[in-house]
């Protein structure tokens, strides 16, 4: 080995070689550059240099041998450790050493990143590094070159889809009923379509430039609507609206207006697409609609049947307010609930006629038309609250089209008060018959007996005549009250310009049974407050009824009682009150006493009369727009109250 010493400062080796590598004779590391570490993790001062390296490309063990002629040999360092090459001088110092002047062998830029070098790890000669800054810029700029083809084929391809697209939504526009609109940013039209010219009459060349509003709105355009517009504008959003426009001949349309703001790819505002279609006749439709609903809302709310409508389940659609007056329930609870949670239905004879209405509806979809159920004969229908009434009711099934059944329609129509009346009626003609037959059977049994017995004694005959000619005046009461209630009830207002003096007509009335009720041991007392007040009636009227009330008073008060008449005022209303100590009306027999022909059923007691006395007083009272009620004990008495307006009604 040649000897060749140098001399130089650690500090100058590493600034120029941070890769180089000091060791004595034995191969013992004394020192490395910093950059060296990065490249060999695991080297330390004190182990060999064949524990770090091999020699040359066929990783050959280092040896004395190696460097036997080390002058202007370039050695080559094998790293395993990091597959890395480095590649150099070895000189020896003053002390005897040998010193590794390398540099750092890349074969490509990728090696730096990996090792985790950087260009401050190198030596500031080392050509190396512009070498692979070169390589580096080439690699980066073709890359950019591959980058920039792509991007331009992906743009190309984009604008030629755009272009498809362009020409396809170009197509659509233009045969689409809608309008469309495109305007720039401040709102100035650019473009429309043919829609726009059908629906407004309004050509592109006439408004370009203009701003839609400035010729489309009109005096029943929205205020409201506009406003939003504006500030969607302003604050450049999209949005949607209803409002009202005007055709060119200034004819109004309803329009449906969705406006989407464009923006280019530096987020600039460039135009505003717009796309309006014309509800006018859906807007007409849904106010047809809305009527039709307000009318047969209306229609439901005042007829007198309750109609109601269930889904196929019979789950409650739909009441009016007759329905939950019958069935005792709200339109809010009922709906959603089933229909025999809150009516029962069962003929006159208790048979239960659900039964009955679910055969039927069975039976009626096989056939999907027609009537489901109608019966029109009464059946007792009893309600939530468990009130019974007389109804006869109809089903029908609802069919929409070609769908199944989905509503059932139920009108149900109280015909209690018929019911009652056909009752009443029957009442009344067996009663008449009852109160015929009992005098005239009398009258002809006792002419009878005395046409068939020619020498019957005188005194006799005239006892029996006495009977005939009394049971002729109970029949010419009878038929003379039958009369009178059917006069009454023929011309239920009794009002007229005519007024009287109740306080006089109680006075003279009274008199007239002060000799009856004596004779029977009962005294009469007579309170009027003001004998002079003038209401409305007829005064023959007002007798009949003081009639009736007193002589009832007197036939069922016994000896030693009293009755009391009594007539007050305010400023509206005369009172008239007759009480007596009598016999009392059973509280089960006090809402018919006014009844035709109702008597109480009084056991061991008979007391003569027509049974119409009350009837005819409850028929004047209500036809002078008045009340009457009672108050009644058994055994302690009763008191009837007639209160009478004392000024006309207007």
């Amino acid at each position: 080995m040649e000897e060749n010493f140098i001399q130089l400062f650690h500090g100058e080796i590493e600034r120029l070689f941070p890769f180089h590598c000091i060791f004595d004779i034995q191969f013992n590391i004394a020192g490395y550059g910093s950059s060296l570490r990065l490249v060999v993790p695991q080297i330390e001062c004190g182990r060999k240099l064949y524990d770090f390296f091999f020699s040359g490309t066929a990783r050959e063990n280092i040896s004395l041998d190696t460097f036997k002629n080390c002058g202007n040999v370039l050695f080559l360092f094998f790293v395993p450790e990091t597959q890395c090459r480095l590649r150099g001088q070895v000189i020896k110092d003053s002390r005897g050493r040998f010193i590794f002047l390398g540099s750092l062998w890349l074969t490509a830029p990728e090696q730096m990143r990996e090792l985790g070098l950087s260009i401050k790890d190198f030596a500031v000669h080392e050509p190396v590094v512009d070498l692979m800054q070169l390589v580096q810029s080439q690699k980066i700029a073709l890359m950019d070159l591959e980058k920039l083809a792509y991007e331009l084929k992906k743009q190309r391809k984009e604008i030629r889809d755009q272009a498809r697209e362009s020409r396809k939504l170009a197509l659509i526009a233009s045969r689409t009923d809608n309008a469309v609109i495109l305007t720039n940013a401040k709102g100035e039209i650019e473009w429309v379509n043919d829609g726009f010219s059908r629906i407004t009459g309004f050509g592109l060349d006439e408004i370009r430039g203009q701003k839609p509003g400035s010729f489309l709105q009109g005096p029943m355009t929205q205020a409201d609507v506009i406003h939003r517009i504006r500030e969607k504008l302003k604050q450049g959003k999209g949005f949607r609206e209803e409002l009202i426009n005007y055709k060119k001949d200034g004819t109004p349309y309803w329009v449906q207006i969705e406006v989407q703001p464009i923006y280019d790819e530096f987020e600039n505002l460039t135009h505003y697409m717009a796309i309006e279609a014309d509800i006018t006749q859906a807007k007409l439709f849904a106010e047809n609609l809305r009527n039709e609903k307000d009318l047969l809302e209306l229609t439901l709310s005042t007829i007198t049947e309750a109609v109601l409508t269930t889904s196929h389940e019979g789950l409650i659609e739909l009441m009016n307010e007759s329905a939950s007056i019958l069935f005792g329930i709200t339109p809010r609870s009922a709906i959603g609930k089933s229909i025999y949670e809150f009516i029962n239905l069962t003929t006159l004879n208790g048979e239960n006629i659900e039964s009955i209405y679910e055969n039927s509806r069975n039976e009626l979809e096989e056939q999907f038309h027609g009537s489901l159920f109608d019966l029109n004969s009464a059946v007792i229908l009893t309600n939530y609250r468990g009130r019974k009434r007389h109804v006869t009711f109809q089903t029908k099934i609802m069919q929409p089209g070609f769908a199944l059944v989905s509503k059932v329609l139920l009108i149900f129509r109280d015909v209690e008060e018929e019911f009652e009346i056909e009752r009443m009626k029957a009442d009344f003609v067996s009663s008449v018959s009852h109160e015929l037959r009992t005098p005239l059977t009398s009258i002809k049994g006792y002419i009878s007996t005395i046409l068939d017995d020619p020498n019957m004694p005188e005194d006799t005959r005239h006892q029996f005549l006495k009977v005939v000619y009394d049971q002729s005046n109970r029949l010419q009461d009878l038929v003379d009250d039958l009369l009178e209630i059917s006069r009454l009830e023929s011309a239920p207002d009794l009002l007229s310009s005519n007024t009287m003096v109740p306080g006089n007509l109680i006075l003279k009335v009274t008199n007239h049974f002060l000799i009856t009720a004596e004779r029977n041991a009962i005294q009469i007392k007579v309170d009027v407050t003001n004998p002079s007040t003038r209401i409305p009636g007829d005064s023959g009227q007002f007798e009949s009824v003081l009639t009736n009330l007193i002589s009832n008073a007197i036939k069922f008060t016994p000896r030693g009682g009293s009755i009391r008449i009594h007539s007050f005022e305010d400023e509206e209303w005369f009172y008239l009150k007759v009480q007596d100590t009598g016999m009392g009306i059973p509280e089960k027999d006090q809402q018919r006493i006014f009844h035709k022909f109702f008597r109480v059923d009084r056991p061991g007691v008979e007391i003569q009369g027509t049974g119409l006395g009350l009837a005819i007083v409850k028929t004047i009272i209500d036809g002078f727009r008045g009340t009457i009620s009672l108050q009644s004990e058994v055994n302690a008495g009763t008191a009837f109250l007639v209160q009478l307006p004392i000024k006309q009604a207007t």
